[in-house]
């Protein structure tokens, strides 16, 4: 293994346990320990010192949730219209975890112009605007009566 910083040819330098949150499966939450290799660089002017095996495609460093676990929430927020915190409980995990692992992968779709091709009509959720209207209205008579009872 060489280094990352200096190209030396790095030396074992023992393993590390790393515990990462993969997509469930058959209902359940799984967990993967995944058992990464430490290692040395002997050069002694080498800011990097000792390092870690990385492999992008299982799980980006320091990460929890593996790439699997990433693409699959983003997943069931698109095609199932899980929440967050549905996700969460389905991964076992808290819902900081969930949103700091996806947010990343989101961002990249959220500036493209192009998710919006093909979209003929857009529409508003009317058990929510029914919500916030009623809302709205109970605010308002509960000013008026308010204003009424100040004026009597």
């Amino acid at each position: 293994m060489g280094c990352p910083t200096c190209g030396v040819v790095a030396h074992a330098h023992g393993r590390v346990v790393v515990r990462l949150v993969d997509a469930p499966a058959f209902g359940r939450p799984v967990r993967i320990w995944w058992v990464k290799r430490r290692w040395v660089c002997p050069d002694p002017d080498c800011p990097a010192g000792t390092f870690v095996e990385q492999n992008a495609a299982v799980a980006s460093p320091r990460a929890t949730l593996t790439v699997r676990a990433c693409w699959w929430a983003i997943g069931q927020l698109r095609r199932e219209h899980a929440s967050v915190n549905g996700i969460r409980r389905q991964l076992g995990t808290g819902w900081r975890t969930v949103w700091a692992a996806i947010k990343p992968l989101l961002q990249p779709a959220d500036g493209d112009p192009a998710r919006f091709e093909g979209v003929t009509t857009l529409g508003a959720d009317e058990h929510i605007v029914r919500h916030e209207a009623l809302l709205f209205r109970m605010e308002v008579r509960d000013l008026h009566r308010l204003a009424v009872a100040a004026a009597g």
